[in-house]
């Protein structure tokens, strides 16, 4: 399924998702119901978002951007994990100022029936994205499975506070909204940390960064390895890789090894694009003063 695909019919899910939720708010008053609704109509713009970002970010590089456009997708991420924080905010003030306050219930059996399918479909489509996100390496897709999950939690505290207010609890109304507003703003803080690491070239975990030295090491040729770090620029990971090797040597052999090894470099899977730079074993290394920043 391809990138597109699944952001498409994200967008359309949470659209209908959205009318519903809100049509039934509109009949029973339900804060919890306000809520999700509200955290549908993040989802609607967080899909209308990321499906403009993927479409960006897949882009060829051109003359302007040489690296690409990969960042397309954790600028979007960031920024729609930061309207989810406003959002949560604003649904955590309309369930305290609900909580304070004394007002009617009407709880009918079709409000259970929309929060279930809610359930229903939000687990499909998490399960669907989390697949799709984890084979193409987006971060957007991923983000969007994360919030997927996250609106079960949400719709679930809201039937939650449907059904203690159809016993006679009325205030389960107001804690299920205090409830979907603290899962807005965790999923939202946690996105904005994850994206933010990204948009700042984070470095990729240690065992990427070793399954990149061995390989490189296991190049014939290859005498040491003098330089190795990497990090994302958008949802690509770059390495860059000094190597050693024999200094009598001739241009045409060491330029053979180092693309032997931006081969081997860029078959980790989780390697986009590998540069190499040779050094020759009786030589100087050419950043020692990162030497001990970059020690593992």
């Amino acid at each position: 399924m391809s990138l597109t695909r699944v952001t498409s019919v994200s967008l359309a899910t949470n659209a209908l998702l959205f009318a519903l939720k809100l049509w039934g708010f509109l009949m029973s008053g339900s804060v919890a119901l306000f809520s999700d609704a509200m955290n549908s109509l993040l989802d609607v713009a967080s899909s209308t978002a990321v499906l403009i970002s993927v479409r960006v970010g897949r882009k060829a590089p051109d003359r302007e951007h040489p690296f690409g456009h990969s960042r397309a997708e954790p600028i979007a991420g960031f920024v729609l994990a930061v309207i989810a924080c406003v959002l949560a905010v604003e649904v955590l003030q309309e369930s305290i100022m609900k909580f304070l306050t004394k007002h009617d219930h009407e709880v009918s059996p079709l409000l259970f029936a929309i929060l279930g399918v809610a359930i229903v479909s939000k687990l499909a489509m998490a399960a669907w994205q989390r697949r799709v996100g984890h084979r193409a390496n987006s971060p957007a897709v991923l983000a969007m499975a994360v919030d997927s999950r996250n609106d079960v939690l949400s719709s679930l505290a809201a039937l939650a506070g449907v059904t203690g207010a159809a016993v006679g609890f009325n205030q389960a109304d107001e804690i299920a909204g205090l409830i979907v507003g603290i899962i807005i703003l965790i999923g939202g803080i946690r996105i904005v940390r994850d994206n933010l690491d990204l948009l700042l070239g984070r470095s990729p975990s240690d065992a990427v960064i070793h399954a990149v030295r061995g390989v490189v090491a296991a190049v014939p040729g290859v005498q040491g390895i003098r330089f190795c770090r990497g990090h994302y620029l958008g949802s690509e990971l770059h390495f860059e890789i000094i190597i050693a090797c024999h200094g009598e040597l001739s241009t045409a052999e060491s330029a053979q090894i180092a693309d032997n090894v931006r081969v081997a470099a860029e078959q980790v899977p989780e390697v986009n694009v590998a540069f190499i730079h040779v050094d020759t074993v009786e030589g100087p290394h050419h950043y020692p003063e990162l030497l001990n920043v970059l020690e593992r």
